[in-house]
């Protein structure tokens, strides 16, 4: 199973929600840049939008490894879902 089979997975659910930008601005305005609000009202229909989600689960990656003969191994990336 891949990262993204857990999005469309219809038996798993993930929540999530959307970083509050300006709470993360506040604390540091130095390296957490967002546009004025004279630019956010100047947004219209098509525009592109950066968004920062916070999954509600905790995803895990990890590296399966094993012995396919003598001198050979095999690797897979997988993830899991904690909850």
């Amino acid at each position: 199973m891949g990262l993204f089979d857990l999005f469309t997975d219809k038996k798993k659910v993930i929540g999530f929600s959307l970083e509050n930008v300006h709470a993360e601005h506040q604390k540091n305005p130095r390296h957490f840049l967002i546009p004025s609000q004279e630019e956010i009202n100047q947004l219209k229909l098509g525009d592109q939008v950066r968004l920062i989600f916070v999954l509600d689960t905790v995803l895990r990656m990890g590296v399966e490894q094993s012995v396919c003969g003598s001198n050979s191994l095999k690797s897979a990336m997988g993830s899991s879902k904690d909850v």
